[in-house]
């Protein structure tokens, strides 16, 4: 697991979320083994993807997994990481740019027809997030998953000071609450949409403060 934070709060936070993710593999449409999973050819768009924490999480599961992120310096250390774990830019590469305004390389058939997407710690800072669910559903084939990871509105013990922080003014919104998350996905497509909570709130650490629950938010594309 790749985790580029050397601050504490950052790298629990980090493993709070791949822990969930492979417990709950069911989320993404994969089997539990990663032997079935490999012989199923399975692909996945790690939307928002950062330097790849969800990428290298699902890596066993998945045969091809493609990255996209705004940040150019974040691709570049994605891909970076992928070769230095020895993994061919067949099976994992990233590049850069924005789904809803889509390029000729992300336009082709390699950024298209996944069996699952995972956009995690994203949807909050997109100023339109139906239609970004939108385009990412167009990008799903038929009885593929998509899986948001997000927080909850609420901000446990910094209502005071939550306002006056840096990262406070990249965000479009605090969170999703279940109603909110679930009616946006339904409304572009996505079928049998289900809700979790993580089992434990996270710490935002002192640099922030306070705790953030996590949620998982996932549905189907009609088969």
């Amino acid at each position: 697991m790749h985790i580029i934070s050397q601050q504490q709060w950052v790298q629990d936070l980090a493993k709070q979320l791949v822990r969930n993710l492979q417990d709950n593999l069911d989320w993404v449409g994969v089997p539990k083994s990663t032997e079935t999973a490999q012989k199923m050819q399975l692909s996945l768009l790690d939307y928002a993807c950062g330097t790849g924490l969800v990428t290298f999480a699902l890596v066993p599961w998945f045969s091809k997994i493609r990255g996209i992120d705004i940040s150019d310096a974040n691709v570049q250390k994605y891909n970076q990481l992928a070769h230095g774990q020895g993994l061919s830019s067949d099976v994992v590469r990233a590049i850069q740019g924005d789904i809803r305004y889509p390029d000729s390389e992300m336009s082709a058939e390699d950024f298209s027809g996944f069996n699952a997407i995972v956009i995690s710690m994203a949807l909050h800072h997109i100023d339109d997030p139906k239609s970004l669910l939108s385009h990412l559903y167009g990008r799903l084939r038929p009885g593929g998953h998509l899986l948001v990871v997000d927080w909850t509105p609420e901000h446990y013990g910094i209502e005071g000071s939550v306002a006056n922080h840096a990262a406070v003014h990249t965000t479009g919104v605090y969170g999703f609450d279940k109603a909110a998350i679930v009616e946006m996905m339904s409304s572009v497509g996505l079928q049998d949409v289900e809700f979790s909570l993580a089992p434990e709130r996270s710490s935002m650490g002192k640099e922030i403060g306070g705790e953030r629950q996590m949620f998982f938010a996932h549905g189907k594309r009609l088969a």
